[in-house]
């Protein structure tokens, strides 16, 4: 009974998550679609919305794990970079702002010299017997987002043509995606496998989808008028504890926890159509970060 209750609550937090980002990425995608609205500003100074692609690649690591009360959980692996994909399409909107849709891939990894965790004994995939040598964990994740970036510069036209830094803060959320599995580094002797954990990694244990919020900080560096190249920081809060492979438990109870994952990316943004920019854009800024 208390397991068929498990898996309906489980069911109805991920229909509940879908459902959230469905919200999300619709009102996002409204956005993006709707047509320029026309300002009171003279037709000369007046702004065509801006369509941008781009695509980042760098590295991905666990960075911590808190609870529900914010307090940082304690570490129970040495959480080693794994890699990390973006790709991204939106669209300026008035002159600081712009929405868009992310499809994101990460990998994670870390090990541990022993399997003495919190969850053995307290979860029903830990029960033991374990065996005293290292052990390591890899996670595969896959996550559909809608951000919205905030630019502290006016958002440039394209025809300027010069060197210039457009740096940005972003926030959003979506629906992450995770698969993972925790096994000794060595099958241990008279066992026939080393896993002691997975889940999303075959038929009978789907991957799990658990929502997140997305909270970023970068910068575009280049010419507007071609391509420009982007560096960014994200920090992906995930609404689960298990990106590691094993839940957290305090006193025999578990910890309904929050994973952070942080990226750092590198890549690059092509724009795609025209822009009507202002005479004062036209002639170009003095310095790469004046307004």
């Amino acid at each position: 009974m208390i397991q068929y209750l498990t898996k309906k609550t489980q069911k109805y937090q991920m229909i509940r998550n879908v459902q959230l980002t469905g919200t999300v990425i619709f009102i996002l995608t409204l956005l993006i679609l709707s047509p320029a609205k026309s300002d009171a500003t003279p037709p000369s100074s007046s702004k065509k919305h801006k369509w941008l692609i781009s695509g980042s690649v760098g590295m991905a690591i666990l960075s911590t794990e808190f609870s529900k009360e914010y307090v940082i959980l304690e570490n129970e692996f040495r959480h080693q970079p794994g890699w990390a994909f973006d790709i991204s399409a939106g669209r300026t909107i008035g002159r600081h702002w712009e929405p868009a849709i992310r499809f994101s891939l990460f990998t994670l990894s870390g090990d541990s010299d022993s399997p003495d965790f919190t969850a053995n004994g307290n979860h029903p995939s830990f029960s033991g017997p374990f065996y005293q040598t290292p052990v390591e964990y890899v996670s595969l994740s896959g996550s559909l987002s809608g951000v919205v970036r905030f630019y502290f510069r006016e958002v440039p036209g394209t025809n300027v043509d010069k060197f210039r830094l457009d740096p940005y803060i972003e926030a959003g959320g979506g629906v992450n995606s995770f698969a993972t599995e925790l096994r000794y580094k060595t099958t241990p002797p008279g066992e026939t496998s080393p896993i002691i954990f997975q889940k999303g990694v075959t038929k009978g244990t789907p991957p799990t989808n658990v929502a997140q919020a997305i909270f970023g900080l970068g910068t575009k560096i280049g010419s507007p008028k071609k391509w420009q190249i982007i560096l960014s920081y994200t920090a992906n809060v995930i609404n689960y504890a298990c990106l590691d492979g094993v839940h957290n438990y305090t006193n025999g109870v578990r910890n309904h926890a929050n994973g952070i994952v942080s990226k750092f990316t590198a890549g690059i943004v092509i724009p795609l159509g025209t822009m009507e920019v202002s005479p004062r854009q036209e002639k170009g800024d003095n310095l790469p970060w004046a307004n």
